[in-house]
């Protein structure tokens, strides 16, 4: 009937050869643009947001130290807080 033991494949002649590699590198772009999202999400200080938070935070607690309203000690404990 004509077909081999490669059933009807053997009828494409090969042209799809070049479609293998296209989506492996389709697919490590996409492995390796997650790793660098998650990356940048859950490492300290790897989002923009999270940094302007904690920069005001720390602008906050600055300006309640100059009012008198918190001591220097409290003061750092903040910082140490707001910067681990």
């Amino acid at each position: 009937m004509g077909y081999s033991m490669m059933g009807q494949w053997m009828w494409w002649g090969g042209g799809g050869y070049w479609l293998m590699p296209l989506i492996m590198l389709l697919f490590l772009g996409v492995v390796a643009a997650g790793l660098y999202f998650l990356l940048k999400a859950f490492m300290p200080g790897g989002g923009a947001a999270f940094r302007e938070d904690q920069d005001r935070a720390l602008a906050i607690a600055k300006e309640r130290l100059a009012r008198g309203e918190i001591t220097f000690e409290e003061y750092e404990k903040i910082r140490k807080t707001l910067t681990e």
